[in-house]
């Protein structure tokens, strides 16, 4: 039975050294629509476990928010089942769109319809969505609110209130309400807008315009009252945004403006800007964003493309690769799973940076909304390596008669967390052997105590 076992352990790491990054590992699908009307669907984000996606799409109704989740989708309706807004120019009604979703996926936030002329920002929390209540005060009264981003635990909101005063950043907690931002300078006449919260919901990100100033937008980053204006490139105006921020606050990551280029997707890390490089060769003006960054700041995703044509491809950059087209990342893994598909824009990414959601072109030529995880190599070789060491461990023992495995002459050298026999060797790693059994770092098999007194007596006998 033993040798059984040892050789089984063999074909399933055979498998695995077979598969590669591109066996199961790396997925990607197209999130459908809602049913009822046109095909279309856009996810603008995705949980920070990478299991639920939200955006819009097109219902029976009009414009509809959605959850997207194990590939289901469903939509959001519309509050308190009310009438959508009149769309305007041949376009559908609108009565709701998610923007952003808490790290569990369990708080949605967004905007709905409640009425023919009236759009509000909601939060939604157990299936129920009820209105983020705004400072109406006399002729400033709100005809327009949005809730564009969410902390991890969903329960902090920032969004962009509409009114006779102008555009106005929000941040919203069920203990203070929605709190104008402000704008940079801290003027009456300029605007701001949210576009992204710190995991914690400290930091709130966007741009803003000081028409006492610059007249252009620039983005923001907004902590404990004060609003600070991140700058542009050198030699550039200011003009600018902030979309997304690392877990820590360290990394700031969206767009800047160039006379000779267009916008650049930019990062700026302890606030010193940094141009991400290029990723298409066009003629003519760029339109670029960094949209997300991962939770440790490593992975940016985002779009590029050209401002005269249209042409935009999503991207993913980080330290070890730089900038790459995602497209061209997953068609190496999956091949023809992406025939006929065109991605445009990479909107979001999970916390850890393996899930990314966007928006593209389906083979079908309609845009639909898409998401894809990718996953580390499992490292098959060593897997296999050490599947066959241990059997040739047991036959060792076996022939010996003595219960016990004699060491092999050739020295097999093995990263950290790996393990051969009773011994721990050094290096980096992700899993390891323990008597011919995979058992990551710094974890015990069950029954496999390196100090039992099965252990101790072999060790005795040597």
């Amino acid at each position: 039975m033993a040798q059984i076992r040892d050789w089984l352990f063999v074909v399933a790491a055979l498998l695995v050294a077979g598969s590669g990054p591109a066996g199961a590992l790396t997925t990607f699908q197209g999130l459908g629509d809602l049913p009822g009307g046109d095909f279309r669907s856009s996810g603008p984000a995705v949980s920070g476990d990478g299991r639920v996606v939200v955006g819009r799409s097109v219902g029976a109704a009009g414009f509809e928010g959605f959850r997207w989740e194990g590939g289901q989708m469903v939509g959001l309706g519309v509050f308190e089942n009310g009438s959508c807004a009149r769309g305007f120019h041949g376009r559908p009604d609108f009565c709701s769109e998610a923007r952003d979703v808490s790290a569990d996926g369990s708080v949605i936030v967004g905007q709905t319809a409640t009425g023919s002329r009236s759009v509000r920002a909601f939060r939604s929390e157990a299936g129920t969505m009820g209105l983020i209540a705004m400072p109406t005060p006399g002729p400033s009264s709100v005809v327009f609110s949005e809730a564009s981003a969410v902390s991890a635990d969903g329960q902090v909101v920032a969004g962009e209130i509409s009114n006779a005063d102008g555009i106005r950043a929000f941040r919203w907690t069920e203990s203070t309400g929605a709190v104008p931002l402000g704008t940079i300078g801290d003027v009456p006449v300029g605007t701001s807008r949210a576009r992204g919260i710190s995991d914690d919901g400290n930091i709130v990100l966007g741009e803003s315009v000081n028409p006492l100033t610059t007249s252009t937008l620039e983005g923001f980053r907004w902590e404990s009252g004060v609003m600070q204006g991140l700058g542009g490139l050198p030699g550039e105006s200011l003009r600018g945004g902030a979309w997304d921020v690392s877990a820590d606050g360290s990394v700031v990551v969206g767009r800047a403006y160039s006379a000779t280029e267009g916008q650049r997707p930019v990062r700026w890390v302890n606030g010193v800007i940094e141009a991400l490089p290029h990723l298409l060769d066009v003629d003519g003006l760029r339109i670029g964003l960094a949209s997300a960054v991962s939770a440790d700041g490593r992975v940016v995703v985002g779009l590029e493309g050209q401002v005269i044509g249209g042409n935009r491809t999503a991207f993913i950059w980080d330290p070890e690769n730089g900038i790459r087209s995602l497209q061209a990342v997953l068609e190496a893994e999956l091949g023809s799973q992406l025939a006929g598909w065109r991605l445009e824009w990479a909107t979001d990414i999970s916390a850890d940076g393996r899930t990314i959601v966007g928006n593209g072109i389906n083979p079908s030529g309609r845009r639909e909304a898409w998401i894809a995880t990718l996953l580390p190599e499992p490292h098959g070789g060593w897997l296999l390596g050490l599947a066959v060491l241990a059997c040739r461990r047991r036959a060792a023992a076996t022939r010996t008669g003595r219960g016990q495995a004699t060491r092999p002459s050739a020295q097999l050298v093995m990263p950290s967390g790996w393990r051969y026999g009773s011994r721990r060797s050094s290096g980096a790693s992700q899993v390891g052997v323990w008597f011919g059994k995979i058992q990551p770092p710094g974890r015990q098999l069950e029954g496999s105590r390196p100090d039992s007194r099965r252990s101790r007596r072999m060790k005795e006998r040597r």
